[in-house]
């Protein structure tokens, strides 16, 4: 076995670790205390991992339109009417160009409280409308409209949470799920550990796992079996530090572990998101924060094209998505826009879709199992757009990241996709929910 690279320990944050539970949702993995963040930041806990949030708990984001601005923002109060397309570069009136929202008005600026200053990785940027806003690490800070309570990241479709940098080894990260973008590992397992292989597979992080038969004191993995299971080696200087152990292998070499579990990566692994040794007896992927558990009426299923979440029937379920080629990007499945582009899809009228497209309904007293999964009231004709603050009247459906999932009238018997690739161009279609989001874009 070639030695692997060891692994010091580097602590990200100088926050205090603390755990965190709101909600009556425990936060599986310890977190930085809000003791020196600026005022009106706080931390919260989420699905994917604690979260840095406003005075009010709502999710920050960072905009994928301002990936490469730094300190400044590109969302301006401007409401575009024009829209190019992404390839052939013709110009063509926006869907909501009559009435359409600004860039800001979909994502309201994390402002700054009066008095507060920048401090470590949180600077400040003074926006051309006055609006002092919240930068971190240089990207420009939104809340989302589309979060309606804490804990809540229902706006991956535009922006990427702020997720609080964890305490852990150096060279070790973590994986989680960015919804709409994020295919390096699958919504089954929840926030992964990963590392490196320098001498194997270069600068990739690859997929850890942890060995049933370890103990906290003692890693039951031979030299034999080490050719196969690569132990995550530390160095002699490694600190024990919070869920964070070292054990000492046979052979004298110190080897990191997570909640007492001894990591280990696959030597037939050598791309992120591979998985090669799951499902070998006694080994398992090594886990921070297991996946959100769904409610009792949606399962998961393991499909040609990665896990996806289904009915009680096993059919799949599937969210709609749309977005302008405006020059801001914005989204245009929210309450508030129009359904011209679904009702396209789907036959031309409200009727035709409802009949095409039947949304999952949700129990009388639902049960609240995660952020993620809420349930929300949809207007006739069941427009997948997300529920609106004010609709009373139509059916109770369970939503996923705060979008109505549906099942496909041509989907025949469970596990079939046939809904997958019903979209129109490149901005507006219906994908499954879970690992194969983001294959209807084009």
């Amino acid at each position: 076995m070639k030695p692997a690279a060891a692994t010091c320990l580097a602590f990200i944050l100088a926050y205090p670790a603390t755990s965190i539970a709101e909600d009556g949702f425990a936060l599986a993995v310890a977190a930085p205390s809000s003791a020196n963040l600026p005022p009106g930041i706080k931390i919260h806990a989420s699905d994917e991992g604690p979260v840095f949030t406003n005075e009010a708990g709502m999710t920050l984001y960072s905009l994928k339109l301002e990936e490469k601005a730094v300190g400044v923002s590109w969302c301006k109060d401007v409401a575009y009417t024009e829209g190019s397309h992404a390839t052939q570069g013709y110009k063509h009136a926006l869907i909501n160009y009559d009435h359409r929202p600004t860039c800001l008005q979909k994502n309201p600026p994390a402002r700054v409280k009066e008095g507060a200053k920048a401090t470590g990785k949180w600077s400040i940027i003074a926006r051309e409308d006055g609006i002092k806003q919240w930068a971190y690490e240089g990207h420009a800070l939104y809340t989302s409209p589309e979060d309606k309570g804490p804990g809540q990241t229902n706006g991956i479709s535009r922006g990427v949470p702020l997720y609080v940098p964890l305490d852990m080894p150096e060279g070790i990260k973590v994986v989680r799920d960015a919804g709409i973008t994020d295919k390096t590992h699958r919504d089954s397992e929840g926030v992964l550990l990963t590392t490196t292989r320098p001498e194997r597979a270069g600068a990739a992080q690859l997929t850890l796992y942890t060995y049933d038969l370890d103990t906290p004191k003692e890693s039951k993995c031979d030299l034999q079996c080490a050719k196969t299971w690569e132990p995550v080696l530390a160095p002699t200087v490694a600190i024990p530090a919070g869920e964070w152990s070292v054990v000492k292998r046979g052979d004298g070499a110190l080897q990191w572990a997570f909640k007492g579990k001894p990591l280990y990566t696959n030597v037939n692994d050598f791309n992120p998101g591979d998985f090669n040794g799951e499902g070998v007896e006694h080994w398992r992927v090594a886990v921070m924060q297991p996946p959100p558990q769904p409610p009792r009426e949606i399962s998961t299923r393991v499909t040609f094209m990665g896990d996806v979440y289904t009915d009680e029937r096993g059919f799949p379920v599937y969210w709609y998505s749309c977005r302008e080629d405006g020059p801001d990007a914005l989204s245009c499945d929210d309450p508030t826009d129009r359904n011209l582009l679904w009702y396209t899809l789907c036959g031309g009228t409200p009727e035709s879709c409802a009949k095409q497209w039947r949304p999952v309904l949700a129990p009388e007293h639902p049960k609240r199992v995660a952020y993620s999964w809420t349930v929300v009231t949809i207007p006739p004709p069941w427009s997948p757009v997300r529920a609106g603050d004010n609709v009373t009247d139509g059916l109770k459906v369970w939503a996923y990241k705060g979008r109505p999932v549906f099942t496909y009238f041509k989907d025949d018997a469970p596990g079939v996709l046939n809904g997958w690739g019903v979209k129109l161009h490149h901005y507006a279609y219906w994908e499954p929910v879970g690992d194969t989001e983001g294959m209807g874009v084009e």
